[in-house]
């Protein structure tokens, strides 16, 4: 069984609620960004070694954001690049992927970062929802929705957006919070035990993973060389 613990998340769970309510309608993109400030001199700063950010980090994120599209990846475009990393590989990448059911999933890992980002955002033909935290403090994937029947949506015109910090919803916009206290995180040794004591079948399919390697096969063939923040012309 193939270890990939971001399935077993608060936030991925948490995003899969969203995404399952049906509240946004049809979704048509995920973003999923991760950032931190990292200057890597271990083996996975160089390529020999198979390192590098896209392939280590990347393959969790391509595989959360490709579950949750429920597609498949049928075309990938990237950018490598390497700002701290000591060695050779990259340590910060650019991909943006497009699934048959018209899904564009845009993922995003940045390792020279002083400031945090904002990791989760989906947008579908009826809301938007967001990873943020409520007056209280607590996280939450955050929802705002068109709560109407589609015949009445507005047909040209703007339609003001609203702060993520805004809770509750005006007009026929609504707002509802997937807490990520709902959703504890799975126990990722319980689920081996399923699968190698009880038989069951695997939390993460191997099919699943060998699209994954295939997507980030393809990333790295368009990427082509990586972009030295250091050797660029200003």
């Amino acid at each position: 069984m193939i270890y990939q613990p971001h399935r077993t998340m608060p936030d991925h769970r948490a995003v899969a609620a969203a995404i399952d309510s049906g509240l946004m309608g049809r979704i048509f993109t995920i973003k999923r960004r991760n950032a931190c400030y990292f200057a890597r001199d271990s083996w996975q700063a160089y390529r020999k070694n198979g390192g590098g950010t896209l392939y280590n980090r990347g393959s969790h994120y391509f595989d959360e954001c490709i579950k949750l599209s429920g597609g498949k990846p049928v075309k990938a475009n990237c950018i490598l690049t390497r700002a701290l990393a000591y060695g050779d590989a990259d340590d910060s990448f650019k991909a943006i992927v497009r699934t048959d059911n018209g899904v564009v999933l845009d993922i995003e890992m940045i390792m020279a970062a002083a400031y945090n980002c904002v990791q989760w955002e989906i947008f579908g033909d009826l809301g938007t929802a967001v990873q943020t935290r409520d007056a209280q403090g607590r996280d939450v994937i955050r929802v705002r929705y068109y709560s109407e029947p589609v015949s009445q949506r507005p047909i040209q015109q703007y339609v003001p957006i609203a702060n993520v910090s805004d809770e509750s919803g005006d007009g026929p916009w609504k707002v509802k919070d997937f807490y990520l206290d709902d959703y504890p995180r799975l126990n990722i040794y319980d689920l081996c035990y399923d699968y190698y004591a009880l038989g069951k079948e695997p939390f993460v399919p191997v099919s699943d993973t060998l699209t994954v390697m295939k997507t980030l096969d393809a990333c790295l063939a368009d990427a082509g060389d990586v972009i030295y923040v250091n050797d660029v012309n200003l």
